[in-house]
């Protein structure tokens, strides 16, 4: 049987009178590395790659590179900070290096990027926004490098500004952001709250029932926010509502009238998908549910726990189903009511549940 040999060849050279040099050999098969050592064979400077090295590269597959799948640079910004987190299971990444390039930037929304803080397991990429008010989305690569090795991840920067006029609703009291894609940009209690209280606006509830939103985090309502539906049977919302896979926790609605919820009434022109809410509580009159009360909207992927109650058609998702659809959706909310109460829906009509 083969014996495993680990051996380190020293060579001394006194080729002249000043002090001598050393230099030792790792033997990394295949290949042989030599490094210039002061006199101990663990820890060595220089060598072919430079830097600090123990004689063996991280094992990069091994490592972790924790970092926002989004970057948004918003309108009045001119760089912004990414974190960027590493960490490994079993090894020391003192020797790994970042490095980040720009990957895709068709619109020229980026004027430059770079390492802000190269040391640690907590850095810091820096993306800087080119000047003027482009909307536009980029992609950068931020690599990790050990040695010869190297590990990449690739993540999205779009900016964000005042939406086209067309769909601004900044024209108030608040600024809410938009994306390239024109979808308003939901990062607070507050931005959710202006649309509850602004819908019936004569200067924006138009464009605020019509609008397209994109949740950018998730959002914690407490009892004192008086919120109040989306949408009513007279002025419906039309829109779409993307959750983007975060959640709304503690939407309380208690009211005596009909059609409650998240949104009273939407219009089956409308998309509501990748939506939690949480922890609801929720109480009306008829036409009662957690996500809507008269639910028109495509709604796919949307789960709901809390409670809700009411007299008729009342449902742990929505009060009255009409038209389209619920796809890839449950709830776990405790339901109550007088008549037409289900768990997923209160009453179901010309519409489909699909894998709910």
């Amino acid at each position: 049987m083969l014996k495993k040999l680990m051996f380190i060849t020293l060579l001394l050279l006194t080729t002249n009178a000043h002090a001598a040099k050393q230099y030792y050999y790792f033997n990394k098969l295949p290949n042989l590395i030599k490094a210039s050592c002061d006199g101990s064979p663990f820890t060595c400077s220089g060598g072919e790659s430079g830097g600090e090295t123990t004689g063996e590269e991280v094992d990069l597959s091994k490592l972790s590179i924790s970092v926002s799948s989004e970057l948004m640079l918003e309108k009045d910004s001119d760089s912004k900070a990414l974190p960027v987190s590493l960490s490994i299971s079993d090894g020391d990444i003192s020797g790994v290096t970042l490095s980040v390039v720009k990957k895709e930037d068709t619109a020229s929304i980026i004027s430059a990027v770079s390492v802000s803080d190269n040391d640690g397991s907590d850095r810091e990429i820096s993306v800087s926004k080119a000047s003027g008010g482009v909307l536009g989305r980029a992609t950068i690569t931020i690599t990790a490098t050990s040695g010869s090795t190297s590990k990449s991840v690739d993540v999205s920067v779009f900016t964000a500004g005042n939406c086209p006029l067309a769909k601004s609703i900044d024209t108030i009291d608040r600024q809410i952001y938009c994306d390239s894609d024109n979808n308003y940009l939901i990062s607070s209690a507050e931005d959710l709250m202006y649309i509850s209280e602004k819908q019936s606006h004569s200067s924006v509830g138009s464009r605020i029932l019509s609008g397209d939103y994109k949740l950018t985090d998730n959002i914690s309502l407490s009892s004192s926010y008086n919120f109040a539906p989306i949408g009513t049977s007279s002025t419906p919302f039309t829109g779409s509502f993307d959750g983007d896979g975060h959640s709304i926790s503690g939407l309380t609605v208690n009211k005596s009238s009909d059609f409650t919820g998240m949104f009273g009434y939407s219009q089956h022109t409308s998309t509501i998908k990748n939506l939690a809410i949480k922890n609801a509580n929720i109480s009306g009159k008829n036409y009662v549910g957690i996500l809507s009360g008269y639910n028109r909207a495509k709604t796919e992927n949307v789960y709901t726990t809390g409670s809700v109650s009411g007299t008729y058609y009342v449902g742990g998702i929505s009060g009255w189903q009409y038209s389209n659809y619920i796809s890839y959706s449950y709830s776990k909310a405790i339901v109550s009511g007088t008549d037409s109460v289900g768990g997923l829906v209160g009453y179901l009509q010309s519409s489909n549940i699909i894998d709910s």
